[in-house]
């Protein structure tokens, strides 16, 4: 694992600063993709919410729910909301998505809203699901009473029901502030960002990042922080708001279209960060078909790989077109200089930031995306694992003892040039602080603030951003202050 990502995971999953008992991680699990990841395949502790996909309305009020798998589709789902229980973690009932517009606008009619209400209540309460995520998707403004409506008539009928919303991402060139959001936010336990597959091709737009966290610009307008800016702004709680993580990438691919068929350019110039111009660019595969599985698996080389320390999310850069050995689809194959995705690294950055802005959570679409079934050993759902880490872990605070209680302290190599490890060992549980100073004794870096379990303990320490010298680490517990020199050489 690269050292910058698993010191980021160490950082996060020791910091009892952020309390994770409001934080709800809910990760869609749709019936298609039961091929890649079965129910007994899950990690559900990796999750608070299952989001079990889909019950698709119809515009009669009434329901399919074959979750996109003819008549096997009602047992994988009643499997899934069992397993979920078993594992201690809600299943909620994700209704409609893409593709099922008509019928939510249909609920206009009182009659059929009436029995829309009906019918989904029945099916929550015959498997047994927790919840419903109701996906209406699009929202025009022509559906603004529609919806609220409906909204309304689904709380009043399950009152102790979990209710989530997914909305979409603000340009920031055309910011979606509105009160309305904040209206319809009142029914719903969550209101969720699909805050993932934020890019724009063509004249004018640069190239950019699926699920940027910062650094949106006029022609890359998009970001999560600008998102969350425009809900907070609508009047929706941060505490109610979810950010969106894409278990998917997007490869830019130089060219243009023909007679219906994408030729690539032979070259250059080629795409090959974020910020150059798209004109003569396509993404032909994106969710689904260009699954993180995929990459990993198809395109991915370690070397290719950059980090927008700005945006906080990776990309592949290839100075020459990379032809994948995609299998059997698109035609001609997918040949890329430019890839946005999300890995462990965006997902530590993403789990702070949530923490730190006292939002709500994140939805993950979806997590059989991630989950590495081609693999014959080793870990398979590598993206899931780090959410659960930037998410969900903390660290207990209890009283500790007035006795000294650090045996030792220590980092090393010593001199070091760019990554050290930091390592002491409590006899009691107790506040630690680590923090580094200059050789004047001027403060130059917090490592560590916070309570930490008897036993050893080490983490990685990034000094890539001091200056070559000496400096010295000094330990602070509730009992005793230890002082480590270390030197850091280039």
């Amino acid at each position: 694992m690269n050292s910058r990502i698993l010191a980021v995971l160490l950082v996060l999953a020791v910091c009892p600063t952020l309390q994770a008992a409001d934080i709800w991680v809910m990760g869609y699990y749709v019936g298609y993709h039961v091929g890649l990841q079965s129910p007994n395949e899950v990690d559900y502790s990796t999750m608070t919410h299952i989001m079990v996909g889909a019950a698709i309305p119809q515009n009669d009020g009434t329901f399919d729910t074959n979750f996109y798998m003819g008549s096997s589709g009602p047992a994988w789902a009643q499997e899934t909301v069992n397993l979920a229980h078993t594992a201690g973690i809600k299943a909620v009932l994700m209704v409609g998505g893409a593709g099922s517009h008509a019928a939510f606008q249909a609920t206009q009619n009182p009659t059929v809203r009436a029995a829309f209400v009906s019918n989904l209540s029945q099916i929550v309460n015959s498997y047994g699901f927790d919840g419903i995520d109701l996906d209406w998707e699009p929202i025009p403004a022509s559906d603004r009473d529609d919806i609220l409506a409906l909204s309304q008539d689904l709380r009043t009928a399950m009152p102790d029901k979990v209710m989530t919303i997914p909305l979409g991402w603000s340009n920031s060139n055309f910011p979606l502030t509105d009160s309305f959001w904040g209206q319809l936010s009142q029914y719903f336990d969550r209101v969720n960002m699909m805050s993932y597959h934020m890019t724009w091709i063509g004249g004018g737009w640069e190239s950019w990042h699926s699920s940027a966290l910062y650094g949106e610009t006029p022609t890359t307008p998009s970001s999560i922080d600008h998102t969350v800016s425009a809900y907070l702004a609508s009047g929706i709680p941060g505490n109610k708001i979810g950010i969106g993580i894409g278990f998917f990438g997007e490869p830019y691919e130089n060219g243009s279209w023909s007679g219906g068929i994408f030729v690539h350019n032979t070259s250059p110039p080629y795409i090959t960060e974020p910020g150059q111009s798209t004109t003569e660019a396509a993404i032909r595969v994106s969710d689904n078909w260009f699954s993180y599985s995929n990459i990993i698996r198809y395109v991915y080389d370690s070397n290719a790989r950059e980090w927008d320390d700005t945006a906080k999310v990776p990309y592949l850069s290839f100075d020459t077109p990379f032809e994948s050995p995609w299998p059997t689809w698109p035609t001609p194959p997918i040949t890329t200089t430019y890839v946005t995705y999300e890995d462990v690294e965006s997902i530590a950055a993403k789990g702070l930031y949530v923490h730190n802005e006292e939002l709500g959570g994140c939805i993950i679409w979806t997590i059989s995306q991630g989950y590495l079934d081609w693999l014959s050993s080793g870990e398979k759902d590598p993206l899931m694992k780090a959410v659960k880490i930037a998410f969900l872990e903390t660290t207990a605070i209890e009283q500790s003892s007035p006795a000294p209680i650090v045996s030792s302290f220590s980092a090393y190599p010593n001199p070091v040039s760019s990554l050290s490890t930091i390592q002491y060992n409590l006899l009691e549980q107790s506040h630690v602080t680590i923090e580094v100073f200059d050789i004047s004794g001027r403060p130059m870096r917090t490592v560590q603030d916070g309570f930490e379990q008897k036993g050893e303990h080490s983490f990685l320490f990034q000094t890539a951003e001091l200056p070559a010298g000496v400096y010295m680490l000094r330990l602070a517990s509730d009992s005793q202050t230890i002082t480590q020199r270390i030197v850091i050489a280039r």
